[in-house]
């Protein structure tokens, strides 16, 4: 990228996503010129049918890239999340956003999933589990013509540790956001209902503890704070504002 590119940082999102744009758009802040591929008149569905996050994180980048910056006047980032929860043995992960219509239980005349479909059928598989670890994880694939004159590729990652409730709280976000209680650190365990009000890690503020929220209880400010997509984003910022710049 030329200076004068990067002086208007034009960046293509790889998403026609309104939930995922609105989140990024957020964190990025000020300073950046978003783009998405409809601006390029790709509205298709973007494929993703790699078995790993990173794999269709850059799957997705390079579809965009290879169709509209290829000449290095943008560059171009994608990303994928999935949740992984331990009782499943890491499901649904990378089938995440399509856990349901895997599983023949999409409500869409299509066959495909909705978020309701997709969470409903995560805390049936739950039931009676103990175990209701899990954690979400972000990967953003970062296209940009080097020097070189030749397509250069990083990857960027964001993770949360929480859990999985058994009840939908919340209105905010989308996804798996009403069902999943992130961690916080620096605070104690919370007590779970029934503990009788004792003290978990003895009342120590270096450990890390079970926020009262889920994601969809936050404001959208705290959770892009800590959440693994603004992870993901923050460290894709700090690598553009030191490397582009």
């Amino acid at each position: 990228m030329d200076e004068t590119d990067i002086g208007e940082m034009k960046l293509i999102f790889a998403t026609n996503n309104r939930h995922k744009l609105e989140e990024v758009s957020a964190v990025l802040g000020e300073g950046y010129e978003l783009l998405t591929p409809a601006d390029f008149g790709i509205t298709e569905d973007i494929p993703e049918t790699c078995d790993t996050l990173e794999g269709n994180a850059l799957q997705k980048a390079r579809y965009v890239f290879d169709r509209v910056a290829a000449d290095g006047r943008f560059a171009v980032f994608a990303d994928d999340t999935g949740l992984e929860v331990a009782a499943l043995g890491g499901a649904p992960g990378v089938r995440s956003a399509r856990y349901a219509a895997d599983a023949g239980e999409g409500s869409r005349p299509d066959g495909g999933g909705t978020f309701d479909d997709n969470n409903r059928l995560l805390l049936r598989n739950l039931e009676g589990a103990a175990d209701r670890s899990a954690r979400f994880r972000t990967v953003i694939a970062l296209i940009l013509r080097g020097d070189s004159g030749r397509p250069e590729e990083y990857l960027f990652e964001g993770r949360v540790e929480g859990r999985i409730i058994d009840e939908y709280r919340g209105s905010g976000g989308f996804g798996y956001d009403p069902v999943f209680v992130p961690e916080v650190p620096g605070m104690p365990e919370m007590p779970d209902e029934g503990d009788e009000g004792d003290e978990r890690n003895g009342g120590r503020g270096d450990e890390t503890r079970c926020d009262a929220e889920t994601f969809a209880e936050m404001s959208a400010e705290r959770k892009n704070a800590i959440s693994h997509r603004g992870r993901a984003v923050e460290r894709l910022a700090n690598f553009l504002k030191n490397n582009i710049v």
